[in-house]
């Protein structure tokens, strides 16, 4: 792995580690969508989170780590909804069966 590619690791793992409580909530937020087999992206993660905790979701780049691990399967990109994003794609994911 290159160098580059070592320190956007390094990167994410701390910024997921610096918010950690909000990280595991909006997982588990991400788990529960994804088991009725539909289409998510970090967009729906933060809808819903604000939903249910009442406050938005500011974790900035742990952001990234959400959707990290083997239980996912990428399906694509589209425009993010968020007017903070300016238009820019974002991924969309799938719970592995």
């Amino acid at each position: 792995m290159n160098e580059g590619a070592q320190l956007k690791l390094f990167g994410i793992k701390q910024a997921a580690s610096h918010h950690k409580v909000d990280l595991q909530r909006a997982k588990g937020i991400a788990e529960l969508m994804g088991k009725f087999g539909r289409v998510i992206t970090s967009d729906d993660v933060r809808d819903l989170f604000r939903e249910r905790h009442g406050y938005e979701l500011e974790i900035g780049n742990a952001l990234a780590a959400l959707f990290k691990g083997k239980k996912w399967i990428f399906c694509g990109r589209v425009k993010s909804r968020r007017k903070e994003a300016h238009n820019r794609y974002i991924c969309s994911w799938r719970l592995k069966a």
